[in-house]
């Protein structure tokens, strides 16, 4: 094929050969090469190494693969080319993961796998498999001699090019035939050659998660589904320059990867930060050592001196007390000596009295005193009277007692400013957060690709074994991904399973470190995850960033500093009848926990039941909407690639596509189920869970109610209200959709909004400045249209509408306006029916009980929020609305605080999936009743009780009763003396049990 010819880069199976043809180079084998041509990139030539310690040992084998049209979905063919005495030379033959056998193939394999599984086979007993030979060990040692001698002739010579350069690569990498002697020989051909063919269990990816790219032709008008043609889907008129195939062989080596293992995703670790830390520490320390010196010096603390100012003079006649604060700053050993022989000195002057000086020394404080009756004096002597509390003495002198003046205060000022630096010092140090590298070359559109191959998508019908994905926004095609049936469903469970089991014995340390590394990567890769929610879904960078980043990343932060405190064991009281029990409250792990979630928010709608359950020990597999499933398979490889990094089994967390087929079996299949959607399909998930008995949480979107009350500011209201509609094209579950305002302040309030809205301009987000995205579904535009034609049918009225910029004649279906309507009342279809659109009917109403009435008139019950001058009267309203969430003069704020319980009551559904009980939904709540520390106490059942049951068994019970719960200490008492005299004629003492013998 000429050098200007070019591959169709838009079909996925190119984009994955093109791929794996990278990793290949990147990453070489010293037991395996393989490329493809040039001329045809779904024809591979390969040579591998004999398996070492066998007969096969040295041997250099070259064959052909060829991929079909359908790869990754589809299994590749293998051909032998070089004699080896296991398998026929150019001959297909017979695999697990060969094309005879598509039912083992998942897409996730690559080459480099099927490579490796190949070289596993090579000394297995063949069982009389298609393609398969049975030689002596002798025969096979003399092939692989043979085989390094000279590299099979086969096809044209750009394949003889080919298969020449990969047998010199192979040369200078295969070790030399080992020379066996005769007894070795004899021993090996007596030996038992009936191994099995058992190849190494895979660790396999999600179907799907490579291709990402579009089919090769255009598909007719009308026609949903792109068919691909049997042979290689090559365009005979297009390679893209730059995009040929280099087939430049490795020089480097790297480390190979285990037998079908798929290489792991790189790891970058940071360095060692333990030095700085003591670095700041230490340097912490020194400034807190130079301070203390310094203020000592400066407030006169030298070495064995005292602080002295002004003196007390009592009123002559009177005995005094005063209290003196001394810093002693002498040795420990100075310290230990009594109080008053250190101070003995310092008092004088003519006048007697009774002081105490009370010294802070560390560790300890002394108390010493001194007092003397007025006029009969010791004449200067000082008399050791003893009365010690503790280490104080009493003294009695005859001299003036001073008061010595210590400043404690500024000890502690040092020590806080130190704190606070040190903990300044230590922000500065940068987490030892490993970083993630996942790539993402296949999703990005860096505007290369020919637009001869940007077709526009058309959907009319649904082929129920793919689900195609397009942008929104401009209706291009992305790829499909296979519509799962139940049993890969059950199988997906089933490995997620064995993953939790392992995960289950986790510590919290390394379940917060892989919260660390997403947290990590999602701030570093904002960019990239809201171009990819912004090309799945048709929203704007800013709502991705508002409703997916934001959202995601509280939870997280969240998780790492409360969430081990609340699945920890909770400690409860036990009552007055189990005084002698412990009672605690243990939260373990469920098993796998299946989500099947709403399109509106694709990454963090996969995030936020994911990071709770597998925080909580859980595995979990997540059904993502057929209209979001390519963002969710891309963000499958962030969890991934985070849990391999530290050390978790991948399939902990799965994603599956599909229908309602799949949907169906994911709730027959784990242990919770937790849906986002809406009512309908809620209540058909329901009746499927009923049928195992598993707890299911279910958010079914809202119609929110948004009360402005007449003392507030208007034109700062109006902008909140704005965004609260708007935000991600009004596609948003707790997004306001009912808008009640005081008619003394609707006028303005109205003005205000219809300014704000013919101001936004709707367009596809990637490719110019707009405000507004698009409408993910074409049928739910047309259901907006529908909702406002009705609306105005009943005498609604349109009072102001946004515009739609150039979004070319494909996707004019795609968007729908911001729209303003007034005039509406309670029987529309727009003020009852969830719309999830940007349109904002506004209602005014005259007193709040009427708007209590008006808000709670709906069969949802989400959330609310309520704008008013006093936060009593907001409050009020509020707590009267049926609801599962409020904002008081804010609107969605409850969201941001991932503390709080995220759910609704009527036909917004029931349970929470955000805060403590979100947390704890994803666990087994178990109770734990054990005997406390004390060894004598142990339950055992009172005689009268015991079976036989006694005649008074009933009367011991009552009265029991009422000893434990009666009202009156009396009664209790009395209820008591009756239990013991019941217990005394079952349990009669020893003497009297004599005396009847």
């Amino acid at each position: 094929m000429a050098e200007g010819d070019r591959y169709n880069l838009k079909n996925p199976a190119v984009k994955r050969i093109l791929q794996e043809v990278k990793e290949m180079q990147s990453n070489p084998s010293d037991d395996f090469m393989s490329l493809p041509l040039e001329e045809n990139i779904f024809e591979w030539q390969f040579a591998i190494r004999g398996p070492c310690d066998t007969e096969f040992e040295g041997g250099i084998y070259h064959g052909r693969i060829q991929l079909p049209a359908e790869y990754p979905f589809q299994p590749p063919s293998f051909m032998l080319l070089s004699p080896n005495g296991r398998f026929e030379t150019q001959t297909k033959i017979c695999l697990s993961i060969s094309n005879h056998h598509p039912e083992h193939w998942q897409p996730s394999w690559s080459v480099r796998t099927a490579l490796v599984a190949l070289i596993a086979f090579m000394p297995t007993n063949p069982n009389g498999a298609l393609g398969s030979l049975d030689y002596k060990k002798e025969e096979r040692r003399a092939l692989a001699i043979k085989s390094r001698e000279t590299s099979p002739k086969f096809g044209t010579a750009e394949r003889q090019k080919l298969i020449d350069e990969i047998h010199e690569y192979m040369l200078s990498k295969a070790p030399p035939v080992p020379q066996l002697t005769p007894s070795k020989v004899l021993e090996e051909e007596t030996s038992n050659r009936d191994i099995q063919e058992v190849p190494t269990p895979v660790s396999p990816q999600p179907a799907g998660t490579e291709a990402n790219a579009d089919s090769p032709r255009n598909p007719d008008i009308g026609d949903r589904i792109v068919e691909e043609p049997h042979e290689a889907p090559m365009n005979e008129n297009a390679i893209p320059e730059g995009s040929r195939v280099a087939r430049t062989l490795p020089t480097g080596h790297s480390t190979e990867q285990p037998l079908l293992q798929k290489t792991q995703p790189r790891v970058q670790k940071p360095a060692d930060d333990r030095l700085f830390t003591c670095a700041a520490v230490g340097l912490t320390i020194a400034i807190v050592v130079l301070l203390l010196k310094k203020f000592m010096k400066a407030s006169g603390y030298g070495a064995g001196s005292r602080r002295m100012a002004g003196l007390a003079t009592p009123v002559a006649g009177q005995r005094w007390t005063e209290q003196v604060t001394l810093m002693a700053d002498c040795s420990w050993k100075e310290r230990m000596t009594p109080m008053a022989g250190r101070i003995r000195g310092l008092l004088e002057g003519p006048r007697t009295g009774l002081v105490k000086v009370q010294a802070l020394v560390p560790g300890r404080t002394r108390a010493a005193e001194w007092g003397e009756s007025r006029g009969n004096g010791m004449n200067g002597k000082v008399k050791n009277r003893r009365s010690d509390v503790g280490r104080g003495r009493s003294y009695h002198s005859n001299r003036v007692n001073p008061q010595i003046e210590m400043a404690f205060w500024w000890p502690l000022i040092v020590l806080a400013l130190a704190f606070a630096l040190c903990r300044f010092l230590l922000m500065l140090i940068p987490p030892n957060v490993p970083s993630i590298d996942v790539d993402a070359s296949d999703v990005l559109d860096d505007g290369t690709q020919p637009k001869e191959n940007s077709f526009i998508y058309i959907p009319s019908r649904r082929q129920m074994d793919k689900v195609q994905c397009y942008e929104p926004a401009t209706m291009k095609y992305l790829g499909y991904f296979p519509a799962l049936k139940p049993d890969e469903v059950k199988e997906r469970v089933v490995q997620a399973s064995k993953a939790q089991k392992i995960w289950a014995k986790s510590s919290f340390k390394q379940r917060r470190q892989f919260l660390r590394i997403l947290l990590k990567y999602i701030v570093e890769h904002q960019e990239l995850i809201c171009e990819i929610s912004s090309r799945d879904t048709g929203k704007t960078m800013v709502d991705a960033s508002l409703g997916e980043i934001m959202t995601t990343c509280e939870k997280i932060t969240w998780l790492l500093s409360e969430g081990e405190r609340w699945v920890r064991p909770e400690y409860r009281s036990s009552g007055r009848s189990m005084l002698h029990k412990k009672s605690k409250v243990e939260f373990h792990p469920l098993g796998v926990v299946g989500a099947i979630v709403s399109w509106n928010y694709p990454f963090h709608n996969i995030f936020n039941p994911m990071l709770a359950a597998v925080f909580s020990g859980n595995g979990i597999v997540v059904k993502v909407s057929e209209h979001a499933s390519w963002s969710g398979c891309f963000y499958l490889r962030i969890i991934q690639a985070a849990l391999a990094s530290v050390g978790a089994p991948e399939n902990l967390v799965e994603v599956i596509t599909g229908f309602a087929e799949t949907g169906e079996a994911l709730v027959s299949s784990v242990d919770k189920i937790i849906f986002v959607g809406s009512p309908g399909v809620g209540k058909l998930i329901m009746r499927k869970a009923a049928e195992t008995l598993i707890p299911v949480t279910l958010e079914l979107g809202g119609k929110d109610a948004f009360i402005v009350c007449e003392d507030v500011d208007v034109s700062h209201v109006a902008q909140i209200a704005a965004r609260a509609a708007l935000q991600s094209s009004g596609q948003n579950c707790a997004g306001a959709e009912r808008f009640y305002v005081h008619r003394d302040v609707y006028t303005s309030f109205v003005d205000e909004v219809v300014k704000i809205v013919k101001s936004v301009t709707a367009g596809p987000p990637l490719y110019g400045k707009y405000d507004m995205g698009a409408i993910c579904m074409q049928e739910h535009s047309e259901r907006l249209h529908s909702l406002v034609k009705d609306a105005l049918d009943k005498g609604a009225q349109i009072v102001g509408r946004g515009s739609v910029g150039n979004i070319g004649e494909g996707a004019v279906d795609q968007y729908f306006p911001p729209t303003v309507i007034v005039n509406v009342n309670h029987k529309m279809k727009l003020m009852q029916e969830e719309a999830f659109g940007p349109i904002m009917p506004i209602m005014k109403f005259s007193s709040d009980e009427e708007v209590v009435m008006l808000a709670n008139d709906s069969r949802y019950g989400l959330g609310c929020a309520v704008f008013s001058g006093s936060q009593r009267r907001a409050k009020q309203i509020a707590s009267q609305l049926h609801c599962g969430i409020a904002a008081i003069n804010d609107f969605a704020s409850n969201y941001m605080c991932q503390s709080l319980p995220f759910g609704g009551v009527k036909d917004s559904g029931f349970g929470r999936f955000a805060g403590v009980e979100g947390l704890r939904a994803c666990c087994l709540v178990k109770s734990v009743v054990e005997d406390r520390w004390w060894p004598f106490i142990k339950t055992k059942i009172p005689k009268p009780i015991q079976y036989p049951v006694a005649e008074n068994g009933f009367e011991f019970q009552e009265s029991l009763v009422e000893t434990l719960y009666g009202l009156s200490v009396w009664d209790r008492l009395r209820a008591l003396v009756n239990v013991l005299k019941i217990l005394t004629e079952h349990n009669p003492p020893a003497n009297i049990k004599r005396r009847h013998e």
